[in-house]
């Protein structure tokens, strides 16, 4: 009988090794691991067993973006198995909501100022790259220099080969993603900035400012979005800007700032 240890570790190798999620899978592999033991069956899991890890989760502070990639990587695991024969087991995994508080988090002008001020010079680089671009940690660290190019008429561009859903996107380099770039001297400019750098510089920004753990750094990625939408650029731009393959991922981006909403109230008084 296969057990979900074994599962796992089929799955992380004809699924994940060698590409972007892997370091992800590995971690949310090792914590079911952790609470459902190594030797139990993959068949003999049920619904309340997801609901008592969901609450566990929960309970270690897991965010509910957090939880949903850890569930992710247990559903994914049976539909390869299913497909394979190797489990009858039916059991179908639902995400678990985030609440409205969490859709409408992003950095604005001030906090990005106090987290500038409090890290290091190097981390401060890799924050603002990550504020001007919107890139995934993972893409910046695949980054080569040879992937930078100047095209006339639009200037300096990122080629991403290695991104999350496999498509290769450019994204235009703004002035400051350009200086953020110009203080790297290495041939993988962002290599250095691991999941673990970035969990242990964070940390130390959190502490510093008060921040609690709905604060984290992908919300670069989501700032990125918010300002691109909140000047008028057209979502299907935006889209293809943050590499979403569904226009529905774009639109949980789009959190609104205060100004949007008086813009929107003052031309509604303008036709009236």
């Amino acid at each position: 009988m296969t057990t979900l240890s074994t599962a796992f570790d089929y799955t992380l190798k004809t699924r994940w090794v060698g590409r972007p999620r892997e370091a992800c899978e590995i971690r949310s592999i090792k914590a079911a691991e952790e609470f459902f033991g190594t030797t139990r069956p993959i068949d003999d899991l049920h619904k309340w067993d997801i609901e008592s890890y969901v609450k566990h989760l929960r309970s270690k502070g897991n965010s509910p973006s957090t939880i949903n990639s850890k569930l992710s990587t247990i559903s994914v695991t049976l539909n390869h198995h299913r497909e394979l024969g190797l489990t009858k087991n039916a059991l179908t995994i639902q995400k678990v909501k985030h609440s409205s508080n969490a859709r409408l988090r992003y950095f604005d002008e001030a906090l990005i100022a106090e987290i500038e001020k409090v890290t290091s010079y190097d981390f401060r680089s890799f924050f603002q790259w990550s504020l001007e671009t919107g890139m995934r940690p993972s893409e910046s660290r695949s980054i080569h220099m040879s992937d930078i190019r100047d095209m006339t008429g639009f200037g300096l561009l990122v080629d991403l080969r290695k991104t999350k859903n496999g498509d290769q996107r450019s994204i235009p380099l703004t002035k400051k993603a350009k200086y953020a770039l110009n203080t790297r001297n290495t041939a993988y400019p962002w290599e250095m900035f691991t999941e673990k750098v970035i969990r242990a510089e964070w940390q130390k920004i959190r502490t510093a400012l008060g921040l609690n753990h709905e604060w984290v750094f992908y919300l670069t990625r989501h700032t990125c979005a918010t300002r691109l939408l909140s000047q008028g650029v057209n979502i299907k731009v935006v889209q293809d800007w943050m590499g979403h393959k569904d226009i529905n991922m774009t639109l949980k981006y789009a959190k609104l700032v205060p100004k949007d909403l008086v813009d929107a109230r003052n031309l509604l008084d303008s036709i009236n």
